[in-house]
């Protein structure tokens, strides 16, 4: 594999988290204008009923139709900016800010389709049974209340332990997911762009991360672990705080409380995004402290990229 070191200084990699928060903004800013055209039938439905008459059934239809095939195109189209960020976040680490942005562009265009394809991968082998875990757990908890609603003689008791069950599973589920899976996993990513255009190059990044994952030195699963939990816990508490501002201006019309609830949300989900990628760069440290002391050197920005 050919392979070159990055010729990068610290300014660098500070320049290029400057990027990424820009970016962050843009693209949740995009995400409330692909997502837009749903909040004004909102509004219009809800405030001024007169625009759109849903008294008859067909309108209703059409109107169900729309939300529908909308809501399920501008989540695709969600999807593929949310992976397409996620790629120019990696490569921008792994190169350590080397890269100009019109490069991390151009190769994350060029990685995409095979990078989903790992992703895929990787949901099929590690959080395909957490999935399944979760679904189980969603409908034993449906049975409970179903049971509880049209069942005969099921007490209340009965029902209020199995919900019970249901919660602490539902907890367990996905704080291993959100919190064991993603710190396990916290070098596959660098491993994948380090193996790019290798044959089997899949297969080469989960060995690459099976060895690296081996380094115990310094406990680096732990730290990833409680790394992630403090940025969620910032994330909430400064997202909480920014929406409770928020919520505390005046509005005039019903409108106002709306847009507030918004604003609100808007600021939280990019507290989280934020908190996202303070987590990756944690783990991108980690990744490179572990290279080191796998392979007895630095590693080399991948030159197939």
């Amino acid at each position: 594999m050919t392979m070159e070191t990055p010729q990068s200084n610290p300014q660098d990699l500070t320049n290029s988290s400057g990027l990424v928060f820009k970016q962050t903004f843009l693209g949740l800013y995009l995400g409330l204008i692909i997502f837009a055209p749903l909040f004004i039938v909102f509004i219009l439905v809800k405030y001024f009923p007169g625009v759109i008459n849903l008294d008859s059934f067909e309108n209703q239809i059409k109107m169900i139709l729309f939300a529908g095939i909308y809501g399920i195109v501008a989540a695709i189209y969600s999807l593929y900016i949310t992976h397409k960020q996620f790629l120019q976040r990696i490569l921008i680490l792994y190169t350590k800010g080397s890269f100009q942005p019109a490069r991390v562009e151009s190769i994350s265009n060029v990685i995409f389709k095979d990078a989903f394809k790992f992703r895929l991968r990787l949901v099929i082998k590690y959080y395909l049974i957490v999935i399944v875990a979760a679904l189980l757990a969603f409908a034993f908890g449906y049975y409970a209340i179903h049971q509880f609603v049209f069942g005969e003689q099921y007490e209340i008791s009965t029902v209020l332990y199995q919900l019970g069950i249901v919660a602490v599973l539902i907890i367990f589920i996905w704080s291993y997911s959100r919190y064991y899976l993603t710190a396990k996993l916290r070098y596959v990513w660098f491993a994948y762009l380090n193996n790019y255009g290798v044959e089997g190059a899949h297969m080469k990044a989960v060995e690459e991360m099976s060895t690296l994952n081996s380094i115990t030195k310094g406990n680096p699963m732990l730290r990833s672990m409680l790394a992630q939990i403090k940025n969620d816990t910032l994330a909430d508490i400064s997202g909480t705080v920014v929406g409770s501002a928020i919520q505390s201006i005046p509005s005039a019309t019903k409108i106002g409380g709306d847009l507030k609830n918004i604003a609100g949300g808007f600021a939280k989900q990019y507290a989280y995004d934020l908190a996202n990628y303070q987590t990756l760069m944690n783990n991108y440290n980690l990744y490179n402290s572990a290279y080191k002391e796998a392979f007895k050197s630095d590693y080399t920005i991948n030159n197939r990229l």
